[in-house]
């Protein structure tokens, strides 16, 4: 029982983080990517 509690929890954990990861991927890349423009312009 607190074998599977553990994996659940686990898998909980990794569901959360990937989520949040491409929140935070997603934002990074959209200013990554006006910081290009921003210095090609100059």
């Amino acid at each position: 029982m607190n074998y599977k509690k553990g994996i659940l929890i686990g898998l909980l954990c990794v569901l959360v983080f990937s989520l949040g990861g491409c929140d935070f991927w997603d934002g990074f890349k959209g200013g990554f990517n006006t910081k290009i423009e921003k210095t090609e312009k100059k």
